[in-house]
């Protein structure tokens, strides 16, 4: 009797053993080996006893929420990291120089971008570490206007203005100045801080200089054909004037002679004489109408003529020459 009590006994104990120390340890020992492998920090330790075992199964619940809250910590940071160092990467390697500073007090420097050395030549604590930076660079002929426009920022919000400025190499450079003014919501509005950017415009500014010289050279070359046309014109006018007037005395007195006793040889010379008078006449007055169109003067006339008179004319003209030649 008193063995089979003992046994008994044992198998309680062995049962009593197993339910509160080998399986709640078994357990938690699956549970650390599933977070090792996982690193699934959200598991947890079901135990509501307040025993040694409960003691070790609430101290190990804590420790893996504080290894889920450092996960979280590290994925953040590690998140932020890569943001930054993304934005460092963009922002080295944009066409534009950012920059910023306060709206306030001395305007000191709150940042600029890594790529200013490579638009400018200065290194970023040139620009951070000098609140005269900016005005100590622009150039001389350009800061009072820009300065000027500068001010408007703080009445409509934003600003646009273009002035040269000088490199670390000594040079200048013609650039872009975009700025937009940041408020404090928090404290009515208040203007804290400007960001704005630097845009190499050389290139554009080159290209219109040449464009504003080249249009000085189409006007010089306009003003020049317009002399040379109005001296052309003046040239054609004089000349028939100082050709018509000896030629309306010949055909006057061609005209006189017509009137004289002549023999019939005689008179067929004066004639074509006075008849090649007028055609030259004509021709002198077509010199003169050349130079009407050009001065957009000319005025076309409609007149009745007679074909068998042109055509005696032509003839007369020529029938010297034809006959000379035989």
């Amino acid at each position: 009797l008193l063995t089979g009590g003992l046994a008994a006994l044992s198998i309680l104990l062995a049962f009593l053993t197993y339910r509160h120390i080998v399986g709640p340890l078994t357990k938690l020992q699956s549970i650390a080996e599933e977070v090792g492998e996982t690193a699934d920090y959200s598991q947890r330790m079901n135990y509501e006893a307040q025993d040694e075992i409960g003691q070790l199964a609430t101290s190990f619940n804590q420790m893996l929420s504080e290894l889920a809250s450092s996960k979280k910590r590290e994925v953040a940071e590690q998140a932020e990291q890569t943001a930054r160092s993304r934005i460092s990467t963009l922002l080295r390697h944009s066409p534009a120089v950012i920059y910023s500073f306060k709206a306030y007090g001395d305007f000191a420097p709150t940042f600029v971008s890594e790529n200013i050395r490579t638009m400018l030549g200065y290194d970023v604590d040139e620009y951070m570490e000098n609140a005269a930076f900016w005005q100590q660079l622009v150039h001389p002929n350009d800061l009072s206007r820009v300065e000027a426009q500068q001010k408007e920022i703080f009445k409509t919000g934003e600003n646009v203005s273009e002035y040269r400025f000088r490199k670390k190499d000594g040079s200048y450079c013609w650039v872009s100045d975009e700025q937009h003014l940041i408020c404090n919501a928090e404290k009515d509005d208040e203007p804290s801080e400007v960001v704005g950017s630097w845009n190499n415009i050389d290139t554009r500014k080159k290209a219109e200089q040449a464009l504003q010289e080249a249009k000085v050279e189409l006007q010089k070359a306009a003003r020049a054909a317009q002399e040379a046309s109005e001296a052309k014109s003046s040239f054609l006018a004089n000349m028939s004037h100082e050709i018509r007037t000896p030629m309306n005395a010949v055909i006057g007195l061609s005209h006189l002679a017509l009137k004289t006793d002549l023999q019939p040889r005689q008179r067929d010379y004066v004639a074509k004489i006075k008849d090649s008078g007028e055609h030259l006449l004509g021709i002198l007055n077509d010199i003169l109408d050349f130079s009407k169109v050009e001065a957009g003067k000319l005025e076309v006339e409609t007149i009745d003529f007679d074909l068998d008179k042109v055509l005696e004319n032509v003839g007369n003209l020529i029938s010297e020459k034809a006959s000379a030649k035989g």
